[in-house]
């Protein structure tokens, strides 16, 4: 007879002890490699994010038009200003700062939404359509024919685009299917309009109109081509570098406001979109290559470079043509 023999109680141990390691090796690899995946995971959504932050910068510039309706129409500001500059700013539709340049209404300093020291800054203005448009103009008179006065309140500036003209001027007041722009009534910022109608001689020539108060007189009428113009508001806002509440580098969006007779804007409501910025530069062709630019954007149609610079030192950039299309 032949006698079979089981495993004894150190190869049993042994055995167990062998397995256990195989298995805890395999635990850690897996673990491993679940917590590289979770990294990837996260460096490829915050890729992804800083992405959908730089289109929303790029939607924003492709709204931006010359004149604020994009076409070569007669620029008329009604409105009584000390300063015009602000408004020469929303004609242009843009302008860069840059690193070492002060942005009004939004200051260097390391606090949370201050900008960020030697960081460039970009300001837009774009018209913003309204559900109204503009039917007629009983002249003389200060009243405005409009198809829908939603979204409008005395002492609102508003904004008329038409082929011919675009006309800036404060509502003074509405009432049912009219919106009011006296010249006499002065809205809580000391804005008011220097005339009582569009056809008025003293807001027809291509100039802002009213600065400190002087007009010229030149004889024109209120073109046919006005009626049926689009009414809206002015939108401006301001993209830059701001450090967040945990003291990182993150791109900020700002409304701007500016409802007085002076020039400085008022940057309110700044809002994080995204953090791990920290830089933000724009940049043109110059021909050869691309140079980063300052000052108002070309709406000539050619392309804009907006460029992103990440926390790890890298770029996200994306080409944005300018003015190309009229509203």
């Amino acid at each position: 007879m032949s006698s079979e023999r089981g495993f004894g109680l150190m190869e049993m141990l042994f055995g167990l002890a062998l397995a256990s390691f195989v298995c805890l090796g395999a635990l850690s690899l897996l673990d491993a490699s679940a917590r590289s995946l979770r990294a990837s995971d996260r460096a490829l959504a915050s890729l992804e994010a800083r992405q959908v932050a730089l289109s929303s910068l790029s939607a924003s510039l492709s709204r931006v038009r010359s004149n604020l309706c994009g076409s070569a129409a007669v620029w008329r500001n009604h409105l009584v200003l000390s300063d015009a500059s602000w408004w020469s700013r929303a004609q242009l539709g843009s302008y860069v700062y840059s690193a070492s340049e002060t942005s009004p209404g939004t200051l260097f300093g390391t606090a949370a939404a201050r900008r960020v020291s030697g960081t460039a800054a970009l300001d837009l203005y774009y018209f913003e359509r309204d559900e109204g448009d503009l039917l007629s103009q009983d002249s003389p008179s200060a009243e405005l024919r409009v198809s829908s006065i939603q979204g409008y309140a005395a002492g609102d500036v508003a904004v008329v685009c038409s082929p011919s003209s675009v006309d800036v001027f404060m509502v003074s007041g509405k009432s049912l299917g009219r919106l009011l722009h006296d010249s006499a009534v002065v809205n809580g910022f000391g804005l008011r309009n220097c005339s009582e109608s569009f056809f008025a001689a003293n807001s027809c020539a291509g100039l802002p109109r009213c600065v400190a108060g002087r007009v010229s007189g030149v004889a024109c009428s209120l073109p046919s081509e006005i009626v049926g113009a689009r009414l809206g508001h002015v939108r401006a806002e301001r993209w830059y570098i701001g450090m967040n509440a945990s003291g990182e580098r993150a791109l900020y969006l700002a409304e701007l406001e500016n409802f007085g007779v002076s020039s400085a804007p008022t940057a309110v409501r700044p809002s994080e979109i995204i953090s791990g910025v920290s830089d933000l530069a724009l940049s043109v062709s110059s021909g050869v290559g691309w140079s980063v630019t300052s000052g108002a954007l070309p709406l000539d149609g050619s392309a804009v470079q907006v460029s992103l610079k990440l926390s790890d030192g890298s770029w996200v950039r994306k080409f944005v043509p300018l003015g190309k299309v009229a509203l």
